[in-house]
Parts: C-alpha cells; sequence; structure tokens
C-alpha cells in the first residue's frame, strides 16, 4: 500500500461500489433480456425490485464508501483510527464535530463510546487473536482499573500489551511502537495506510522532555519512561482501548495468513447472478419488514422444553443449548457455537466446552425474557440454577445470540441458512 491509497479503495468497500456499477450497467440491458428470463420462469418482478431497492441504497452506499477516509483524515492525528467493528453513526457524529472544528466534541463523543461496557463486551472478541489469550488476564485487570477511574495503573498496562501482542506476530519481530513497524493487511479497514501505520507513528512520536502538562494522546515513549506525567486520564485511556482493538484486526489476519490477497474467484455465471440479486433482495425485505420482539416469560409458566418454541427462533437454539448441557453433552453442545470459535481455536471446541462446563452442573433452568430488537442478534435472560463446587446457585444470567450462514457471515431473522449460535458461551 502506498500512503496515497484511499480507504474506500479497500477491497470490501470497492467491491461494493463495483456491484452497484455492474447492476447499473445490469439494469440498462434488462428490458432486452427480460423476454429470456420469462421464457425461463425467471420471476423478472422480483428482479426489477430488486433494482429499484439496490437504486434507493446507492447514495447511502456511497456516503458509507467515504466514512472510513473522513474519519481516519480529521481523527488519526487526535489518536482515533476507524475500525469494522465500530458504530457507524458514532463514527459519523464524530466526524461531523471534528468537519466542525469542535474536535474536543468530537473526542467526547467517542470517549463515550468506549465506555466499560463496550470494552468489556470488545474485549471479549479479544479471545478469538490465540497470540493475545495469555494476555487475557491482564486485559482484565486494566478493565478493572479503567471502570474504577484509575488510569494511571489501566493505561501502561495497554500500552504493553500491545507492544508484545504485535511483537509476538509482526514478521520482524518488532512492537507496535518500533520505528518501521508496518502494519498493513489486504481487506483491512484498520491495517492500512491510512490506519494503524498512522498509529504507530503517532503514538511512538519521541518524547525527549519531562513534562506535567496534560496529553490527550498515548504517547508510548513519553508515558513508560516517565517523561509524560499527565498521561492519567480517561481520553487516553480510551485511545489505548481503541487502539487495542484496531491491532486486533490486524491480528486476525496476521494468524489467518490473510495479509495478502486471496486469488481471484472465477466470475459468477449469468443464472448464479440472477439468483443473487434475488438473494439480496429477499434478505433486503427480512431487514425491512422485521417487527422488534420483546416477550417476557415470567409468571405464563412456560415450560424450558424446545418443543414449546417456534422452529428457527433464538429460544429454541438457545433451549437446545441448555438441554445438553443439562446432559453434559459437551459434542452437541457444539452445534451452537459461533463459527470463528471453531474455525480458528488451538484444540477442539467441545475439549473448550468441557473445560468450560465440566465443573457447572445445570439443574434446572427457566426463561425470562428475549429482547430481540435486531435482526440478527437477541439477548435472552435466563434463570437458573447451577451446583458449583458442591454448592447450588441461583441466578440471571445473559445469553447474546446471533444468526450466522455457514460462512459465519450474520443474517436476518427467517434467513433459510442462518443458524443460531451462542456468542457469549465462554462466560456464562
Amino acid at each position: 500500500m502506498t500512503e496515497s491509497e484511499k480507504l474506500k479503495d479497500v477491497y470490501k468497500i470497492k467491491k461494493i461500489l463495483d456491484e452497484i456499477e455492474s447492476l447499473d450497467s445490469f439494469r440498462n440491458s434488462f428490458p432486452i433480456i427480460k423476454p429470456y428470463l420469462k421464457a425461463f420462469n425467471v420471476d423478472v418482478s422480483t428482479i426489477e425490485k430488486a433494482f429499484q431497492d439496490s437504486l434507493n441504497l446507492i447514495p447511502k452506499i456511497k456516503e458509507f464508501s467515504e466514512i472510513p477516509d473522513r474519519f481516519n483524515d480529521l481523527l488519526s492525528t487526535k489518536g482515533w483510527i476507524m475500525f469494522e467493528r465500530m458504530n457507524i453513526e458514532i463514527v459519523k457524529d464524530a466526524i461531523k464535530q471534528a468537519e466542525l472544528g469542535n474536535f474536543e466534541n468530537a473526542d467526547e463523543i467517542l470517549i463515550s463510546y468506549f465506555n466499560p461496557e463496550f470494552v468489556e463486551r470488545e474485549l471479549k472478541t479479544m479471545a478469538t487473536v490465540a497470540a493475545f489469550r495469555p494476555r487475557m488476564t491482564l486485559a482484565e485487570l486494566a478493565l478493572e482499573d479503567y471502570r474504577n477511574e484509575r488510569y494511571h495503573a489501566c493505561i501502561p498496562v495497554l500500552l504493553a500489551q500491545i507492544d508484545g501482542l504485535v511483537n509476538d506476530l509482526h514478521e520482524k519481530r518488532i512492537g507496535f511502537f518500533a520505528e518501521g513497524a508496518k502494519m498493513e493487511a489486504w481487506d483491512s479497514i484498520a491495517a492500512h495506510s491510512k490506519g494503524l501505520n498512522q498509529l504507530t507513528k503517532i503514538f511512538g512520536s519521541s518524547r525527549t522532555k519531562t513534562s506535567s502538562e496534560e496529553i490527550r494522546i498515548p504517547f508510548r515513549h513519553g508515558i513508560m519512561h516517565g517523561r509524560d506525567l499527565g498521561y492519567a486520564n480517561k481520553t487516553v485511556a480510551a485511545k489505548s482501548w481503541a487502539a487495542l482493538f484496531a491491532v486486533r484486526e490486524w491480528a486476525i489476519k496476521v494468524e489467518r495468513n490473510e495479509l495478502g490477497a486471496p486469488p481471484e474467484k472465477p466470475e459468477l455465471s449469468f443464472g448464479e447472478t440472477i439468483n443473487s440479486i434475488v438473494e439480496i433482495n429477499n434478505e433486503t425485505k427480512r431487514w425491512k419488514n422485521w417487527e422488534p420482539r420483546i416477550v417476557s416469560f415470567e409468571n405464563i409458566g412456560i415450560s424450558p422444553s424446545s418443543d414449546n418454541f417456534g422452529d428457527c427462533t433464538p429460544e429454541k437454539a438457545v433451549s437446545e443449548f441448555l438441554f445438553y448441557w443439562k446432559r453434559k453433552n459437551y459434542g452437541f453442545m457444539g452445534r451452537y457455537i459461533p463459527k470463528i470459535f471453531i474455525e480458528y481455536s488451538e484444540k477442539p471446541i467441545a475439549a473448550q466446552i468441557r473445560e468450560n462446563f465440566v465443573h457447572k452442573n445445570l439443574i434446572e433452568y427457566t426463561f425470562k425474557s428475549i429482547d430481540h430488537t435486531i435482526p440478527s442478534s437477541a439477548k435472552l435472560v435466563i434463570n437458573i440454577i447451577v451446583e458449583i463446587d458442591g454448592k447450588l446457585e441461583n441466578k440471571d444470567i445473559s445469553i447474546n445470540v446471533i444468526n450466522e450462514n455457514s460462512e459465519g457471515e450474520y443474517v436476518a431473522y427467517g434467513n433459510p441458512k442462518g443458524k443460531w449460535v451462542i456468542f457469549n458461551w465462554n462466560s456464562i
């Protein structure tokens, strides 16, 4: 990559823009091929509707494609870069303030976003990086310090773990803050020349004078070598967490050996293109027609049996998972684990499930509520009675589920290729 490249040229973004252009060309030729499609009993009305729906999305997609560049151009010098898991609305709000010159307001928006609850959720995803797992205990202690505003303790631990993680994975065996530590990967928002590469330069800036003035960027050398004494604040801490989660995106690419582009896939046939358009249209309808489900089971006496729940619902999947847990069937519990955990685990998933649950004997469980406000995910509250080390505990637990296809991609409720899996299975 070169410094002149833009984030909108990242493959996943450029592919969407290219597909829009291809779709527009296909739409222009559609009247000519329409009679032939009818001869093959193709539902042309569905395709025409898909065209219209796609055209309505074009302005939003083009706006989205510009967001990563706008964010990094404005805020990378302030210690923020965009990564894939960031909330796009938060990013847009920060951009709006930065474009008005209100950089402190932009900082506050992002600092509020990186609150302890959000950091806790994101920290769990770091377990998907094998090289980070030995560091998890220290990271959790840093989170505890962050939650209790002990920023003086939280920040050095985070910077050390970022440096060590990169050192473990970088081909040159150098840390995040080392000079020349290029961190680039194909098809990555964070691991772009305008992303982590910029952050390493800023965070790794030389700090040659001792100062007690408050800083707003995690200058590693100044903090770790006792030159920047005014580092212990929420701003520096939030930016340190953001950097860690951005590094995660690069680290996953390294461990999957995906730093370079894969071989090009053959182009879709005409029939496959039509099927793809129809499938996209159907998925769009599922999202558009979605109605949130907020269900309380309290005081209605429902049995926990999966037979009482509708097919393909998140509650049925959770009920089956609990059924197998109660019977210590760790192999069958593995059916409800997300693809990312299975594909990139160091050891068989059944063995990991056993480690997590073998000392937890599930006695009873009762469904209390379902918060299903997003088509591809839901949160269920379950009351369980569990025996741990000979002692019974009666407590409520939250189970977070996602609906994913065979490729591990999120899909909407009702997608025939979807399967509900339990994202936080290893923290139950």
